[in-house]
């Protein structure tokens, strides 16, 4: 192959990590605004004395294929992918969904605000209000009243000893890893770098994202073994981590996970090994070996992803505040604040 054959394939690649990071983010904040708008139509049914406003508890399925489909009628957790976050555990979300399992991956973890809420008062919050790390009592079965039979990234990933007392025959381990923890520890920096920056800029705007920002603080605290994180003011930048320790944190937690999870029930997997690894472990029957598998949420596709998710947050916001303060300027005044 060329140099200028090379080029232009890594151009291509680049030019797709892109355009997938600012699919993701239109597709949050999408999400957002129908959040927004439910909580509106709420809010109005509730002042109107209408008791009927909807379900609003989810029973996800996704978009499965059931061509693979992996039994997953039972009502517990069958998988958790149980590696850090920036081990390729967003691609293994995608292909465990492709295979038939329902998968919560935490960058999807304000889309059903129950989750949320029981992460934040089970954890998050105890520990920063305490200003210590510490591991609550997460209610796994909460997850699972969802219709999520698998999970996949922090902070599940951080419960295996639990999770596999909580599911001793049911549940099996996947422990993704990067070829170097320099490697991970590069990527991790960089993820928690932006998402820092995303939730500080909007917590106090927005309740999921001052959770989010409560978890951020409390998974960099455990992640780097340092309490004084927690202390830190939700819109003040945290401090940046120790690569020391973040990376004694990694191999210690591979290293247990290998101690505590029977080899039987634990893959340990890099997701460049593709499908049939996956397959052989969760004895899929009907491999989709022929299907590319997931390659997604590159260092690049995530800065890209947070730059249009808030810039379309605020252009909302924006588009909301302004005719409004335009309103009620008129009202007092007389007069238009601005002519449209």
């Amino acid at each position: 192959m060329s140099n200028d054959d090379g080029s232009s394939q890594q151009n291509s690649r680049a030019i797709e990590e892109l355009l997938a990071g600012t699919k993701t983010g239109i597709l949050h904040i999408s999400w957002y605004a129908s959040w927004l708008f439910d909580r509106s139509k709420r809010g109005i049914s509730r002042a109107l004395g209408i008791d009927d406003v909807g379900n609003n508890k989810r029973n996800y399925r996704g978009n499965l294929d059931n061509t693979n489909m992996i039994d997953s009628t039972s009502e517990v957790l069958q998988v958790v992918g149980v590696g850090y976050g920036r081990t390729g555990t967003y691609s293994l979300g995608l292909a465990l969904n492709q295979l038939g399992l329902p998968t919560l991956h935490t960058q999807h973890l304000y889309e059903t605000p129950e989750i949320l809420d029981m992460w934040t008062e089970q954890v998050f919050n105890p520990a920063i209000e305490k200003h210590e790390i510490s591991m609550g009592k997460p209610d796994f079965d909460v997850i699972a009243s969802h219709g999520y039979r698998a999970t996949v990234d922090l902070p599940m990933a951080l419960y295996f000893e639990q999770i596999y007392e909580r599911y001793p025959e049911d549940c099996k381990f996947i422990l993704t890893t990067r070829d170097t923890s320099e490697e991970w520890f590069n990527s991790f920096r960089l993820l928690a770098t932006s998402i820092s920056h995303t939730t500080n800029m909007a917590g106090h705007l927005v309740s999921y994202m001052y959770q989010l920002a409560s978890y951020w603080r409390w998974l960099l605290a455990t992640v780097d073994q340092n309490s004084d994180i927690l202390s830190v003011p939700i819109g003040m930048p945290l401090p940046p981590l120790d690569k020391r320790r973040a990376i004694e944190s990694y191999e210690e937690h591979n290293r247990r996970v290998r101690e505590v999870i029977p080899a039987d029930r634990l893959l340990e997997y890099n997701v460049k090994q593709g499908w049939q690894p996956l397959c052989d472990f969760l004895e899929v029957e009907n491999c989709p070996i022929e299907r590319p598998f997931p390659k997604t949420n590159s260092a690049l596709s995530i800065k890209a992803q947070t730059v249009t998710a808030m810039v379309a947050y605020f252009t909302i916001l924006i588009c909301i505040t302004v005719p409004i303060a335009n309103y009620a300027f008129e009202k007092v005044t007389g007069q238009k604040l601005m002519s449209w």
